[in-house]
């Protein structure tokens, strides 16, 4: 999905492991099931994952902010450089 220019999944449920799979590719994820189905082709959306936060088409949602590890994995563009960085600190 990466490659194809998929910035961040948005949905109303996800599997953990598709989730967690997303997450260790450096994907965002965010199950906010108000916003998915408020969200049309075509809407501008921005998501904030530490906050916990969705605007879809100018409407604010809530959603469950990402823990601090796996906004970290993130930041580091998923598991396998996230664990090369904890790694290269030992």
């Amino acid at each position: 999905m990466k490659a194809s220019g998929v910035r961040c999944v948005l949905g109303v449920s996800f599997a953990r492991i598709f989730s967690r799979n997303c997450i260790n590719l450096g994907l965002p994820v965010i199950a906010c099931p108000e916003a998915a189905l408020e969200a049309a082709r075509g809407d501008e959306i921005s998501v904030d994952v530490a906050a916990g936060k969705v605007v879809v088409a100018g409407k604010d949602f809530t959603a469950p902010p990402l823990p601090p590890f796996m906004l970290d994995m993130l930041e580091r563009g998923g598991l396998i450089p996230w664990a090369q960085n904890k790694l290269s600190q030992i």
